[in-house]
């Protein structure tokens, strides 16, 4: 199955993400990969929602729109935080040889 944070938004029923901000968002979504990493080795691949529903939904004119708080592009193609940071860890994770 997949994973993700939303972060802020105008749809119903997900106002919860208006808590979460992108940097929060970052730290929450590598935090979940290192604690799959080191407590379940097992696990061969996470699916993170999702890398660009940010610009699909700002193309479309719905650049709020909950499906775009998760993504880790914002509406203009441009990498949010979360994406350095699952970038920085996957690099981290190379270094380890894992």
């Amino acid at each position: 199955t997949e994973f993700g944070w939303a972060t802020q938004n105008n749809s119903p029923g997900f106002e919860f993400g208006n808590q979460v901000t992108d940097a929060q968002q970052a730290e929450y979504i590598v935090g979940a990969m290192r604690q799959t990493a080191d407590q379940y080795p097992w696990v061969g691949a996470m699916f993170l929602w999702n890398l660009n529903f940010g610009p699909i939904k700002a193309q479309q004119g719905l650049p709020a729109h909950e499906q775009a708080s998760f993504s880790i592009l914002d509406g203009g193609y441009r990498p949010r935080p979360a994406y350095w940071a699952i970038q920085q860890y996957i690099g981290e994770l190379r270094a380890a040889g894992r």
